[in-house]
Formats: structure tokens, C-alpha cells, sequence
């Protein structure tokens, strides 16, 4: 009765991306948890991840930003490598780039009753005004105000993330 598409790590083929549309153009519904920043934890950079997608979910009025949501006030713990001297260690610390979304929507069985939901290296999404004939869309999960959006983010050191950083769009951001 419903299809999830979870974190796509390559490129879908085209046999794949058809029977999606096929599936979604029959009835079906469909939920779709993509990102396209993939953390390296070893170098402590990111890599730009495509699965494809962009030009079927365009078709259906929706269209994945080319950016990364932050948020220094809601967020997770991640653990990362910490350099003292000689020595790194692992340590849990609060990370912007694993929001802590809490503008859940209540009308969808996928988040209905949840008061939080972890979202790491998201995307931020817009949707087409209006959306094409018979697609009905809901926004799942939605950044708080505090909230900001890269276009560009190559480094994951932390440190970086205490300031707004310049060409930094402020939220809130369908995710």
C-alpha cells in the first residue's frame, strides 16, 4: 500500500525510477527520505550524493534543494573524532546538521503522535504552486526558525557551525 525510499546512496536506475512512477501513478503513496550530503566521518567532510530522483519528483511538483538544513538550537548528538594532542577520541556532541524537527505533521500515519523526529544532513524541499493535477502533497517534518540552509558545506567541524555563516538563508524549511 506504500512505498518508502530511504537515503538512496547512488543513482536509481531507469527501471527503478519508472516503477516508482508506475507505483505513484496508480494510487499508490509514497514517502521519500532522501538527502544529498553524505557525511565522511574519517575526513570530516561531506559528499554530494544523487540518487536521481530530481526529475520525478519535478514531474510531481516537488523540487529537493541542492543545500544543507542546520539547526543550532534544535538539534542531535553526533559523535566525532576530537584531537587533543596526539591523542583523538570519540566524543557525543551536539551537531546542526542532525535536526531535531519537532513541526511533525499530525495527519500522516508516518508522524502522527511522534513529538520528534532526528533528521540528519537533510535537504530542505519546496513544493510547486500550485502542485500538478491530482498529486496531493504533505510535508512531513518542518525545521524550527532557528534554523538555516547551506548551499555549499564542505567541512563538518562543529566549530564552524557557532555563528551564521555568510550566504546562510534563515528558516523555517520543509524537510
Amino acid at each position: 500500500d506504500a512505498l518508502l525510499v530511504i537515503g538512496p546512496q547512488q543513482v536509481l536506475s531507469d527501471r527503478a525510477l519508472y516503477q516508482i512512477d508506475q507505483f505513484v501513478m496508480r494510487g499508490g503513496s509514497a514517502a521519500f527520505f532522501v538527502t544529498n550530503t553524505r557525511p565522511d566521518l574519517r575526513t570530516l567532510r561531506t559528499e554530494r550524493v544523487n540518487s536521481g530522483l530530481d526529475p520525478l519528483l519535478g514531474s510531481w511538483g516537488f523540487r529537493m534543494n541542492r543545500d544543507v538544513v542546520l539547526d543550532r538550537v534544535q538539534n542531535g548528538a553526533m559523535r566525532l573524532p576530537v584531537r587533543s594532542g596526539d591523542v583523538t577520541a570519540s566524543r557525543e556532541i551536539n551537531y546542526p546538521l542532525i535536526l531535531k524537527s519537532t513541526d511533525l505533521s499530525q495527519t500522516s500515519v508516518l508522524t502522527a503522535g511522534i513529538d520528534s523526529l532526528l533528521v540528519p544532513f537533510a535537504a530542505s524541499i519546496d513544493l510547486a504552486e500550485p502542485l500538478p493535477e491530482g498529486v496531493l502533497a504533505t510535508v512531513l517534518a518542518r525545521s524550527s526558525p532557528a534554523s538555516g540552509s547551506l548551499a555549499t558545506l564542505r567541512q563538518l567541524d562543529p566549530g564552524q557551525f557557532e555563528k551564521v555563516l555568510e550566504g546562510e538563508r534563515r528558516g523555517p524549511f520543509n524537510l
